[in-house]
């Protein structure tokens, strides 16, 4: 009330068009807002909201690959990695704990991102060409499974 005249609060947002289509318009005391939504940023030159990529800011937190949406992102992992209940971490595969997901005919280790294979003490691996092996530890890392290659006992 001023000078006893009381005064009432115009909503600007029931005015048609007093913002942009694009743009959501919150009512504020003697004046309005216009905002854009979550997501995205409003472009002076365009005159309209355009989607934020929060990719390219490096705002997305994903650990591996991160793949901008509209308003939004989603992040992947790489080979050998999972999704973490954060929907943002990535967490390694343990592909010796299931059988299915590796090649291995006796030892499997897992690595960051993949697994090893090896053979029992005192045996040997047996490529396709004919030629031997040996255990695998400490010896170089196998990184991906030798298709033919079988074990000798």
């Amino acid at each position: 009330m001023i000078n006893d005249v009381f005064m009432a609060d115009i909503d600007e947002c029931l005015t048609p068009n007093i913002c942009p289509a694009s743009l959501s318009c919150i009512n504020k005391e003697g004046s309005h807002e216009c905002r854009c939504s979550k997501g995205e940023f409003y472009d002076v030159v365009k005159n309209q909201c355009v989607d934020v990529d929060e990719c390219a800011e490096g705002t997305s937190l994903c650990d591996h690959t991160c793949i901008n949406l509209p308003k939004s992102y989603r992040c992947e992992c790489d080979k050998g990695y999972k999704l973490a209940d954060d929907r943002h971490a990535c967490i390694d595969i343990d592909e010796c704990e299931d059988s299915t997901l590796n090649t291995c005919g006796q030892e499997c280790r897992n690595t960051p991102g993949g697994f090893e294979c090896g053979c029992g003490a005192g045996d040997q691996r047996v490529r396709r060409d004919g030629q031997v092996g040996r255990h695998l530890w400490p010896s170089r890392p196998l990184q991906e499974p030798v298709p033919g290659l079988r074990v000798r006992v």
